[in-house]
């Protein structure tokens, strides 16, 4: 079985954005960062698992790519 950690990231981000909703966030600028903070979430994931986790992101950043 195959697991898909940015797909469960950005279902959990929709959750997220959900449930702010329902707490009574009623500002529509504040739902719009949150939703783009957490759209941004499974491309986050993606870039972690490929590169080996925080070192191998941070190894990137700094050396780029070979």
């Amino acid at each position: 079985m195959r697991k898909h950690p940015a797909e469960s990231a950005g279902g959990a981000g929709s959750v997220a954005l959900l449930i702010a909703y329902l707490l009574g966030v009623d500002d529509p600028e504040a739902l719009v960062a949150l939703g783009a903070a957490l759209g941004l979430l499974p491309a986050a994931v993606t870039l972690l698992v490929a590169n080996g986790g925080v070192r191998g992101v941070a190894r990137l950043l700094w050396r780029g790519r070979p």
